[in-house]
């Protein structure tokens, strides 16, 4: 039986290095620097440990599915930068929200340069064309 908790801390070890191998030292810097803030702090990783988990349960290979946990974790992190703003929240995780450290409209950028370089990676996704229907279907 796997333990939970054990598998998330494993999974989250392994998935740091390709949630921060898809945003690079792009420009506007500051921007880049606000959408990076959220996904590059760590965490749980709870949801894209879950699509690797699914992918292994029906036989897949896990590694094929990491590129889409990535994705997902993005679009999680541009919900929590929405979400901050829309609260008025001051902290997240121990430290200031990307509205606090880099104002709103930057902030509101960052979250939707997640959501685009979500949706560049799923563009990007080895599956067949006929899948990827159904790829967008379940992200949207």
């Amino acid at each position: 039986m796997i333990d939970a908790k054990e598998y998330l801390k494993k999974m989250s070890a392994e998935l740091d290095g390709p949630i921060k191998s898809y945003i690079g030292d792009e420009e506007p810097k500051v921007l880049m620097d606000a959408a990076k803030q959220y996904p590059f702090a760590g965490g749980k990783r709870m949801r894209p440990a879950m699509a690797v988990a699914c992918c292994k349960a029906v036989g897949g290979d896990g590694s094929k599915a990491v590129p889409l946990a990535v994705a997902i974790e993005y679009i999680h992190n541009f919900t929590l930068i929405h979400d901050d703003i829309m609260d008025g929240d001051n902290k997240r995780r121990g430290m200031p929200t990307i509205h606090v450290g880099y104002g709103e409209p930057t902030a509101i950028l960052a979250g939707d340069a997640l959501f685009a370089k979500a949706y560049q990676i799923i563009a990007n996704l080895d599956v067949p064309a006929e899948n990827m229907r159904d790829v967008l279907k379940y992200v949207a």
